[in-house]
């Protein structure tokens, strides 16, 4: 997560500390001005409580409401009889999330989140809000320009996916589901005119294996399909995208650089914790220690540089 200023105004300074965002979080909490309607008719909501700070790292629990849905349903395992529970006209489904962010930055200045995975709640949805608090007058940041006059910016969020695992870590546990090779290219077609008409094409093929192989079968199969791409033209400008199914189900894509170490590229991978004496709602009357101590020991798997 990176913490920056807008640059609107000429020698605003890039970024700003996680305190003021600390800051900002405790205070619309105590004034009850955390509440993000959304949708067209304000049907959805976002809202943040629970904030707390320890040594380090910043947490909370963030709220997502949605009244733009059916009644809930639950059905009888002995009997498979179904019953169906009213919700008042006012009343929406509501889901929460554990997030945690790190207060040490990172090498590059950002500072790793961790964001429970619930229904409406997703990195661009966490990030949306936490600009949409950082409108405040009361907590624009402060600064000096050139003249030495006085001057205020607001800050932004920016979240980024975090690249947490190689490819070949990935696929001691996960499934290779294929591999696309994609090249953009222009051509000219024939026009009423002497120059033509220029155009776009895109060449692509894809390879589709949906199986587990070790590292080295894994370097052989890639090395295989390199070798193919530049005897049928992706040699340049062309990408290479692998996708593979991880051990917790998850199909994702990455691009990796078919000249470099396959291998050792990174993959963006989610995080799985597990183990509860209890499970889990989908909504939080207030924090899980468990949970959060499950994903502190998240963080620890992700060291900070010394």
């Amino acid at each position: 997560m990176a913490l920056r200023c807008e640059k609107r105004r000429k020698d605003a300074p890039n970024s700003f500390p996680l305190d003021h965002l600390f800051s900002l979080l405790e205070k619309r909490e105590e004034d009850e001005t955390q509440k993000k309607l959304l949708g067209a008719e304000d049907e959805k909501m976002l809202w943040c409580s629970d904030v707390k700070r320890t040594n380090s790292t910043i947490r909370f629990l963030l709220h997502f409401g949605d009244k733009d849905v059916s009644n809930p349903s639950f059905v009888d395992f002995d009997t498979t009889d179904t019953r169906e529970v009213e919700k008042e006209e006012n009343e929406g489904i509501p889901y929460s999330s554990h997030i945690v962010i790190r207060s040490d930055p990172e090498a590059n200045g950002h500072h790793m989140i961790l964001i429970e995975r619930a229904s409406g709640i997703h990195i661009k949805a966490v990030e949306a809000y936490l600009r949409w608090l950082l409108k405040d007058e009361n907590f624009k940041i402060e600064y000096e320009n050139e003249h030495k006059q006085a001057q205020s910016v607001f800050g932004i969020v920016e979240i980024f996916g975090y690249k947490s695992k190689l490819l070949k870590d990935v696929l001691r546990t996960g499934t290779i589901q294929d591999v696309e090779f994609v090249k953009e290219e222009k051509v000219f077609l024939n026009g009423s005119d002497e120059d033509g008409e220029e155009a776009e094409s895109f060449l692509s093929a894809k390879f589709r294996l949906q199986k587990k192989v070790s590292e080295e079968q894994g370097r052989t199969w890639f090395e295989h399909l390199t070798g193919w791409s530049r005897n049928h033209g992706y040699d340049e400008n062309a990408k290479m995208l692998v996708r593979i199914k991880t051990a917790f189900g998850q199909i994702k894509q990455t691009e990796v650089d078919p000249n470099g170490d396959i291998l050792g590229s990174f993959f963006v991978a989610n995080e799985q914790v597990s183990g509860f004496e209890e499970p889990l709602p989908q909504f939080y009357q207030s924090p899980r220690p468990d949970m959060f101590e499950k994903i502190e020991g998240l963080f620890g798997q992700y060291k900070l540089p010394q």
